[in-house]
This record gives structure tokens, C-alpha cells and sequence, in this order.
């Protein structure tokens, strides 16, 4: 009597457990999500996304992902927050005050994109208000994810999920059974018998009854192949599933068309509005004369001196219109010697003051990240000494005035991530020089060139780390004439710098 009980109590069991495992999570746990959210008014849609998500969600701020992150970006984001899904928002302006807002949502496991959702709003504050339709594909997609009525084990991995560690539970019991003898050659009946457990329909219970107490493990055979073979039956049954969810949506089978193109092209990041650059610099100069015939001019070096720098850029089309106009901005910039004396050769000090100033217009090509631009800009600078002369005796290094135009070329390429690289370069035009042409040169005749080339390092979603240099040359031919009092076929005027900034963009 005591035999027969024995396996009638482990095939109770085992039944039991196999119900266990399948019964389905509970819709109203909440679920952990990532909100990766950038752009002008950031924290209004991010605020309107969380109210749509609900009490059944648990969000968490993320900063880390691009607009269209790959899935192992996904997964890692998911990992380390132990979220089920992750969303990637981003507002953008389109011209006319208005905003247009992209949501793409992301299986956590997986990284595979669930819904992409697009709309528009006509001012910052709405971005706080999620669109009824929009929201209502938002909690369809999501609740894909634990839907009720669907085994939570049809989201896990093929042989780690729920799913799999319920069946090697409902195993168990019969381990410790009095095993029943039977041929090897059975072991692919018992298999398939165990099949339709793993569906996402359980059987009956007598079916399930009827049929593990053939699995039960026999003396002369290991039980751990027997396990994996449910295992590999579970990842071949379970996998479709979430894919089959997704489509059983109407509103996401009348989305998909549109979404899925959209989808695939990244429109990059918003057009900035306005950028802001400060920081410190230090300049070095030298001027020195060719062909000076009777070596009557001092070249003059300045090894360095700290200045100021500044510098904005802004484009106040975006606030008023769209199209080509959103791309034409104001551009001006600023630098200021400071704290700074020139040792002269005669062993004099004078106190050294040095400024420049420009200012113009600039017109910009947005490509995706990047951007390739032209620049006119008039500007000033200035390198004078205070005292022309002490002491009776004549300072023969002169103080210098340009005032010139400038053409210029400019480029903002992404190399990294987070890393930008900056180039500009262009001509001058000038057209004033100071004391070099009224008390030195009165026939000379000058031009100017200048590049620059600096990295922005990403701190944030707007601030940016400047490291860069410059350099300004400014070339003379003389002209001398006889009677003239300098005899020196030409001169050049030499300026580098290097700069640390700090900057922020305004999106």
C-alpha cells in the first residue's frame, strides 16, 4: 500500500507545481522603466511621460542613450537599473515656437524596439500633456510587456527564464520517488509528453498527471538531460510570443506603417538656438621686420599674457520661422588682455594693453550632428603700449589698430560621442594699421589670415569643455620710398593663442 502511495503523492505534486509556474504575473506590479529624456523642455515632457506611465510604473531619469541607441546600449541601461523597458524621448523645435516630440520604446531584455511614437505642440508648456491617442499606444506597447493572462517566463531568456525553473521544480518531487523502471528507448515519449507544458496554454490536470510520472528518472539514467530538453522545447514555443502580442494590438497595426519608416533614419539632435563660450586665454606675439637694411627696428616678443575670452553665437530665426532662415544667426566675440608690461630693449617697462573685438553675421548647414558653415564679421584689434615714450627717448616698436573684414569658413565635427571637433579658419581684408603706417610705414600695404582648431568635450546635455588654439597672421610689404626713414622690405605680426572654455548650448 505503502509503494502505491508513493507515486501517487509525487504525481500530485508535481501537478501542482506545473500549475504554479504557469499562473501569470500580476498585471498591477509595478514595473521598472528608464526615461532617457533630452532637449528643450525637458522636464515638461519627461513629467507628462511619467503621468502617463502611472502608478504601474517605477521610473528612472537616464541621460546616457542617443536618440536611436543600439540594443546593447538598451540592455545595458536596463541591466543596470533592473528595468523591463526603456524609453528614448526627445523634443526638438520646428519653428514657430512650436516643439515636435519622438518616443521610442525598448524591450529591456532584448533591446528590440516595441513602438515609435511622433507628435507635435505648440508651445514648451504642452509638452507636459501627452496626447490621448499617443498615450494609449504608449500603455499598449507597454503592457506587452506583463499582460495579463501571459506566463511572465515568456519574456525571459530561452532556459533562464521562470518558465524553465517551474519545470525542473515540478521534477524534483519524482526525484525522490520510488523510481518505475523502463526502457531507454521511452525517453522520447516522455519528452513529448512533457511538451505541451511548457506551452503558454497548460493542460488539464489529468493530462499533466497522466503523463509526468512517466518522467520520472530511472536509476540507470542521470536526470539532468532530462531537463534540458523542456528547456529547449520552452525557448522554441515562448519566444513568438511577445512578437504575436504586439501585432494582436489594433492601434499598433494601424501605427506600424507610418512608425516603422520614420523609425529607422535618425533626425540627430534639435538645432541650437543660441551658444555661449567663456574662458581663459593665454597670447604670445611677435613682431619682427625682413629685409631691414640698417637693422634700425627691435623685433618685439610677447613669450605670454593672460586674457579673457569670450563668445556667442545665436540664431534667432528658430524662435520666428523655419526652413533657411532657422540657419542664418548673429555671431560676436571678444578678447582682453589683462595684468600684462612689455620689457622694451632699452630696459624700459610699459604697461601693454591688447583687445579685440568682432562681430557679424553666420550661416550654418546642419549635417546630423555636425554642422558646416560661412562667416562675415568686422572687427578691431588693438596692441598699444601706454607711454610712447619715457625718458626722451623714442619707442621704436609702434602700436598697432586693425580694423579689417573677414570671410571664414567653419566646421563642427563629431570624431566620438562626446567629442566634437572644432575648425574655422579665414581672410582678412584690412584696411587700418595704426602707428605702422602714420609714423613708420606711411606706404604699406597689409593682409591677414587666421585658423583656429579646438575639441569640445560633451559634459552634458548642453554644457561643453573647450580646449583649442589660434593663431593670427598679419603680413606687410613696406613700400619704402627714398627720403623714407626706415628702409625694411616687409614685417609680420605673429598671434597664438591657447584657450580652456567653458560653453553651453541652447537648444
Amino acid at each position: 500500500m505503502r509503494a502505491r502511495t508513493k507515486p501517487l503523492l509525487a504525481a500530485l505534486l508535481a501537478c501542482g507545481a506545473v500549475l504554479l509556474g504557469a499562473i501569470p504575473a500580476r498585471a498591477g506590479t509595478p514595473q521598472t522603466m528608464v526615461l532617457d529624456v533630452k532637449g528643450p523642455g525637458a522636464a515638461a515632457l519627461r513629467s507628462g511621460l511619467e503621468r502617463t506611465l502611472g502608478p504601474d510604473a517605477i521610473p528612472v531619469r537616464s541621460a546616457a542613450l542617443r536618440t536611436q541607441p543600439p540594443a546593447p546600449a538598451v540592455r545595458a541601461a536596463a541591466r543596470k537599473h533592473h528595468a523591463t523597458a526603456v524609453l528614448v524621448a526627445r523634443a526638438e523645435r520646428s519653428g514657430g515656437g512650436r516643439f515636435e516630440v519622438s518616443v521610442r520604446v525598448f524591450r529591456g531584455s532584448s533591446g528590440a524596439p516595441l513602438e515609435f511614437l511622433r507628435w507635435r505642440v505648440r508651445s514648451e508648456r504642452a509638452l507636459s500633456e501627452v496626447p490621448a491617442v499617443e498615450a494609449a499606444q504608449l500603455r499598449e506597447a507597454l503592457a506587452t510587456l506583463t499582460r495579463p493572462g501571459t506566463p511572465r517566463r515568456a519574456v525571459a531568456a530561452p532556459g533562464s527564464g521562470a518558465g524553465a525553473e517551474s519545470r525542473s521544480d515540478a521534477l524534483r518531487p519524482l526525484q525522490g520517488a520510488e523510481p518505475r523502471v523502463e526502457p531507454r528507448q521511452d525517453a522520447p515519449r516522455a519528452v513529448a509528453a512533457l511538451e505541451p507544458a511548457a506551452s503558454a496554454d497548460p493542460p488539464p490536470r489529468a493530462a499533466s498527471a497522466a503523463a509526468l510520472p512517466r518522467e520520472a528518472p530511472s536509476a540507470s539514467r542521470p536526470a539532468a538531460p532530462v531537463r534540458e530538453q523542456p528547456r529547449a522545447a520552452a525557448a522554441r514555443i515562448e519566444s513568438p510570443a511577445p512578437q504575436a502580442r504586439v501585432a494582436s494590438s489594433p492601434a499598433a497595426r494601424a501605427a506600424a506603417p507610418e512608425a516603422e519608416p520614420a523609425a529607422s533614419a535618425d533626425t540627430g539632435p534639435a538645432p541650437v538656438l543660441a551658444r555661449f563660450t567663456v574662458g581663459g586665454r593665454v597670447l604670445s606675439r611677435r613682431l619682427q621686420y625682413t629685409d631691414d637694411l640698417r637693422s634700425a627696428l627691435p623685433t618685439y616678443r610677447l613669450l605670454g599674457g593672460p586674457a579673457v575670452a569670450l563668445g556667442v553665437e545665436w540664431y534667432p530665426g528658430l524662435m520666428l520661422t523655419h526652413g533657411f532662415w532657422t540657419h542664418v544667426g548673429v555671431t560676436a566675440s571678444a578678447e582682453i588682455l589683462v595684468a600684462v608690461s612689455s620689457t622694451m630693449p632699452d630696459g624700459q617697462r610699459y604697461g601693454t594693453d591688447s583687445d579685440a573685438y568682432r562681430g557679424g553675421l553666420t550661416l550654418r548647414l546642419p549635417l546630423g550632428r555636425g554642422e558646416l558653415g560661412t562667416s562675415a564679421t568686422f572687427g578691431t584689434q588693438v596692441f598699444a603700449f601706454r607711454q610712447p615714450t619715457r625718458g626722451g627717448t623714442e619707442l621704436l616698436v609702434p602700436s598697432v589698430r586693425y580694423r579689417s573684414a573677414r570671410a571664414g569658413l567653419f566646421g563642427r565635427i563629431p570624431v566620438a560621442e562626446r567629442l566634437t571637433l572644432v575648425l574655422d579658419a579665414g581672410v582678412h581684408k584690412v584696411w587700418e594699421t595704426g602707428d605702422l603706417r602714420d609714423a613708420f610705414f606711411p606706404h604699406n600695404v597689409v593682409g591677414a589670415v587666421d585658423g583656429a582648431l579646438a575639441g569640445e568635450w560633451h559634459l552634458g546635455e548642453a554644457w561643453r569643455l573647450k580646449v583649442g588654439a589660434e593663431y593670427r597672421r598679419y603680413y606687410y610689404a613696406m613700400h619704402p620710398e627714398p627720403g623714407d626713414r626706415f628702409i625694411v622690405g616687409g614685417a609680420l605680426d605673429e598671434y597664438l593663442a591657447g584657450t580652456v572654455a567653458l560653453g553651453f548650448e541652447l537648444r
